[in-house]
Protein backbone atom coordinates (compact mmCIF):
# COMPACT_ATOMS: atom_id res chain seq x y z
CA UNK A 1 0.00 0.00 0.00
CA UNK A 2 3.09 2.22 1.24
CA UNK A 3 4.68 1.56 -2.28
CA UNK A 4 1.66 2.48 -4.14
CA UNK A 5 1.30 5.28 -2.59
CA UNK A 6 4.86 6.69 -3.40
CA UNK A 7 3.80 5.66 -7.33
CA UNK A 8 0.92 7.65 -7.22
CA UNK A 9 2.52 10.90 -6.30
CA UNK A 10 5.57 10.21 -8.98
CA UNK A 11 3.55 9.66 -11.40
CA UNK A 12 2.02 13.23 -10.76
CA UNK A 13 3.11 15.91 -13.09
CA UNK A 14 6.05 17.07 -11.91
CA UNK A 15 5.66 14.78 -9.17
CA UNK A 16 8.87 13.92 -9.07
CA UNK A 17 10.53 16.99 -8.26
CA UNK A 18 9.87 16.70 -4.93
CA UNK A 19 12.06 14.05 -4.06
CA UNK A 20 15.18 16.19 -6.26
CA UNK A 21 14.27 18.89 -4.53
CA UNK A 22 14.68 16.95 -0.95
CA UNK A 23 17.91 15.41 -2.14
CA UNK A 24 19.47 18.48 -3.34
CA UNK A 25 18.50 21.22 -0.68
CA UNK A 26 19.71 18.81 2.69
CA UNK A 27 23.17 17.27 3.11
CA UNK A 28 23.44 13.39 3.91
CA UNK A 29 22.52 12.20 7.33
CA UNK A 30 20.10 15.08 7.55
CA UNK A 31 16.60 14.12 8.90
CA UNK A 32 14.93 16.08 5.75
CA UNK A 33 17.53 14.75 3.04
CA UNK A 34 14.64 12.18 2.22
CA UNK A 35 10.74 12.53 1.41
CA UNK A 36 9.05 10.95 4.74
CA UNK A 37 7.73 8.20 2.63
CA UNK A 38 11.04 7.01 1.77
CA UNK A 39 12.83 5.07 -1.17
CA UNK A 40 11.58 2.42 -2.77
CA UNK A 41 14.48 0.04 -2.29
CA UNK A 42 14.06 0.85 1.89
CA UNK A 43 10.33 -0.46 1.20
CA UNK A 44 11.28 -3.64 -0.51
CA UNK A 45 13.49 -4.20 2.45
CA UNK A 46 11.21 -3.31 5.28
CA UNK A 47 10.27 -6.62 7.13
CA UNK A 48 7.42 -6.94 9.74
CA UNK A 49 9.84 -6.79 12.58
CA UNK A 50 10.70 -3.53 11.05
CA UNK A 51 7.21 -2.21 10.74
CA UNK A 52 5.85 -3.42 13.73
CA UNK A 53 8.83 -1.83 16.10
CA UNK A 54 8.25 1.71 14.24
CA UNK A 55 4.55 1.19 14.51
CA UNK A 56 5.15 1.18 18.47
CA UNK A 57 8.01 3.67 18.69
CA UNK A 58 6.25 6.13 16.86
CA UNK A 59 2.30 5.30 16.97
CA UNK A 60 2.13 5.61 21.08
CA UNK A 61 0.79 8.00 23.39
CA UNK A 62 3.60 9.54 24.21
CA UNK A 63 4.45 10.77 20.71
CA UNK A 64 0.86 11.57 19.90
CA UNK A 65 -1.29 15.42 19.86
CA UNK A 66 -4.75 15.46 20.30
CA UNK A 67 -7.07 17.67 19.33
CA UNK A 68 -10.51 18.64 20.75
CA UNK A 69 -12.92 21.26 19.44
CA UNK A 70 -16.36 21.73 19.75
CA UNK A 71 -18.40 23.42 22.45
CA UNK A 72 -16.38 22.17 25.17
CA UNK A 73 -14.69 23.42 28.57
CA UNK A 74 -10.92 22.39 29.57
CA UNK A 75 -12.21 20.10 32.54
CA UNK A 76 -14.71 18.02 30.36
CA UNK A 77 -12.01 17.89 27.81
CA UNK A 78 -9.32 16.40 30.56
CA UNK A 79 -12.35 13.79 32.00
CA UNK A 80 -13.53 12.53 28.56
CA UNK A 81 -9.57 12.22 27.35
CA UNK A 82 -8.96 10.18 30.42
CA UNK A 83 -11.97 8.21 30.42
CA UNK A 84 -11.65 7.05 27.19
CA UNK A 85 -7.77 6.68 26.65
CA UNK A 86 -6.05 6.85 30.31
CA UNK A 87 -5.88 3.46 30.13
CA UNK A 88 -3.17 3.07 26.94
CA UNK A 89 0.17 2.32 27.88
CA UNK A 90 2.48 5.68 27.28
CA UNK A 91 5.23 3.63 25.70
CA UNK A 92 8.76 4.27 25.48
CA UNK A 93 9.48 7.96 25.16
CA UNK A 94 10.44 9.48 21.30
CA UNK A 95 13.89 11.24 20.76
CA UNK A 96 13.44 14.19 19.17
CA UNK A 97 15.81 16.37 17.12
CA UNK A 98 17.68 19.32 17.56
CA UNK A 99 16.98 22.01 14.95
CA UNK A 100 19.33 22.03 11.57
CA UNK A 101 19.12 24.71 9.43
CA UNK A 102 21.22 23.33 6.66
CA UNK A 103 24.05 25.57 5.08
CA UNK A 104 24.21 25.50 1.64
CA UNK A 105 27.82 26.13 -0.58
CA UNK A 106 27.51 27.24 -4.30
CA UNK A 107 24.44 26.66 -6.65
CA UNK A 108 22.99 23.12 -6.82
CA UNK A 109 21.27 22.71 -10.32
CA UNK A 110 19.47 19.56 -11.77
CA UNK A 111 17.75 18.80 -14.94
CA UNK A 112 14.83 15.85 -15.22
CA UNK A 113 13.13 15.04 -18.19
CA UNK A 114 9.42 14.18 -17.13
CA UNK A 115 5.75 13.53 -19.30
CA UNK A 116 4.70 17.10 -18.90
CA UNK A 117 3.06 19.57 -21.27
CA UNK A 118 5.48 22.27 -19.76
CA UNK A 119 8.53 23.00 -18.43
CA UNK A 120 8.72 24.16 -15.00
CA UNK A 121 11.41 26.11 -12.86
CA UNK A 122 12.04 26.00 -9.16
CA UNK A 123 14.38 27.94 -7.13
CA UNK A 124 14.67 26.73 -3.23
CA UNK A 125 16.81 27.96 -0.22
CA UNK A 126 16.72 26.49 2.90
CA UNK A 127 15.86 28.53 5.80
CA UNK A 128 15.11 28.34 9.67
CA UNK A 129 12.30 26.27 11.58
CA UNK A 130 8.76 26.35 12.23
CA UNK A 131 7.99 29.32 15.01
CA UNK A 132 11.18 31.00 13.70
CA UNK A 133 10.97 35.12 13.06
CA UNK A 134 12.56 34.41 9.98
CA UNK A 135 10.08 32.02 8.96
CA UNK A 136 7.28 33.92 9.56
CA UNK A 137 8.45 36.90 7.49
CA UNK A 138 9.59 34.62 4.59
CA UNK A 139 6.11 33.16 4.68
CA UNK A 140 4.55 36.62 4.45
CA UNK A 141 6.63 37.67 1.87
CA UNK A 142 5.59 34.47 0.14
CA UNK A 143 2.08 34.88 -0.24
CA UNK A 144 2.43 38.79 -0.48
CA UNK A 145 4.56 38.16 -4.02
CA UNK A 146 2.27 35.26 -5.06
CA UNK A 147 -0.84 34.90 -3.79
CA UNK A 148 -3.40 34.93 -6.71
CA UNK A 149 -3.07 35.97 -9.91
CA UNK A 150 -3.61 39.80 -9.07
CA UNK A 151 0.01 39.27 -7.26
CA UNK A 152 2.91 40.88 -8.08
CA UNK A 153 4.64 37.90 -9.48
CA UNK A 154 1.98 36.38 -11.00
CA UNK A 155 1.27 39.82 -12.78
CA UNK A 156 4.68 40.42 -13.82
CA UNK A 157 5.61 36.93 -15.45
CA UNK A 158 2.29 35.65 -16.42
CA UNK A 159 0.01 39.33 -17.95
CA UNK A 160 2.57 41.91 -18.17
CA UNK A 161 5.88 39.90 -19.85
CA UNK A 162 4.54 36.90 -20.58
CA UNK A 163 7.41 34.75 -20.13
CA UNK A 164 5.01 32.07 -17.67
CA UNK A 165 2.03 30.34 -17.98
CA UNK A 166 2.14 30.18 -13.77
CA UNK A 167 4.16 31.57 -10.93
CA UNK A 168 3.95 30.62 -7.77
CA UNK A 169 6.33 31.21 -3.89
CA UNK A 170 6.06 28.82 -0.95
CA UNK A 171 7.35 27.93 1.99
CA UNK A 172 7.96 24.44 3.32
CA UNK A 173 8.03 25.30 7.07
CA UNK A 174 9.31 22.39 9.81
CA UNK A 175 10.36 21.61 13.16
CA UNK A 176 14.10 21.31 12.26
CA UNK A 177 14.47 23.51 8.87
CA UNK A 178 12.48 24.88 6.12
CA UNK A 179 12.17 25.59 2.92
CA UNK A 180 11.42 28.80 0.59
CA UNK A 181 11.25 28.76 -3.21
CA UNK A 182 9.41 29.99 -6.23
CA UNK A 183 8.24 28.27 -9.83
CA UNK A 184 6.99 29.24 -12.57
CA UNK A 185 5.96 27.27 -15.88
CA UNK A 186 6.50 28.12 -19.13
CA UNK A 187 7.30 27.58 -22.59
CA UNK A 188 10.46 25.89 -23.67
CA UNK A 189 11.72 29.11 -25.61
CA UNK A 190 10.96 31.50 -22.72
CA UNK A 191 14.45 32.72 -20.97
CA UNK A 192 15.30 31.80 -17.67
CA UNK A 193 17.68 34.98 -17.35
CA UNK A 194 14.38 37.11 -17.26
CA UNK A 195 12.52 35.49 -14.91
CA UNK A 196 15.43 35.04 -12.66
CA UNK A 197 15.79 38.86 -12.83
CA UNK A 198 12.00 39.53 -12.52
CA UNK A 199 11.85 37.28 -9.36
CA UNK A 200 15.47 39.02 -7.35
CA UNK A 201 13.48 42.68 -8.11
CA UNK A 202 10.91 41.63 -6.46
CA UNK A 203 12.27 40.32 -3.74
CA UNK A 204 14.07 43.02 -3.13
CA UNK A 205 11.60 45.49 -3.25
CA UNK A 206 10.60 44.04 0.62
Amino acid sequence: MVQNEKRQGENQPYGVTRQLITENTYPAKHPYSWTTIGDMADLDAASMKDVQEWFKTYYGPSNVVMVIAGDIDMKTAREKAEKYFGDIPAGPPVGHQEVWIAKMTGTHRGVVQDRVPQARIYKVWNIPEFGSAEADYLDLVSDCLSSGKSSRFYKRLVYEDQIATDAAAFTDLRRLAGNSGCRQRHDRDKIWRKWRRNWTRNWRAF
